[in-house]
């Protein structure tokens, strides 16, 4: 049968990050950063890029090529917040996306 797609609004009080796989895993980081500079404290991260998540949810050696980066986001990951790392379909988000785009195109740094 058909296998529907969609996006879901967070629960209340929970603010959304997604990150779409050809951001990679510094615009992850750098995600991470933006939320806890905005003290955002509840947050929900999706993320189509599903070598992301395996990379932010298995042990790593110190020498791996992406060390440093994947270190820096675990240590932004464990910090004292609610959070929830999700894999999504990129066809799910294609709204986020938009906003996303929106965003990169305007002069001024906006928060959707």
């Amino acid at each position: 049968g058909p296998h529907w797609v969609a996006w879901k609004l967070p629960p209340l009080g929970y603010f959304l990050l997604y990150s779409d796989g050809a951001a990679e895993l510094r615009d992850v980081q750098e995600g991470l950063q933006l939320t806890k500079n905005l003290e955002i404290t509840q947050l929900i991260m999706e993320l189509d890029a599903l070598w992301v998540m395996n990379i932010l949810s298995r042990p790593f050696k110190a020498n791996h090529l992406l060390g440093t980066q994947m270190n820096d986001c675990l240590v932004l990951i464990r910090k004292d917040w609610a959070m929830d790392v999700r894999h999504i379909l990129w066809k799910g988000n294609q709204c986020a996306d938009h906003l996303a785009n929106l965003a990169q195109a305007e002069a001024s740094a906006s928060v959707y």
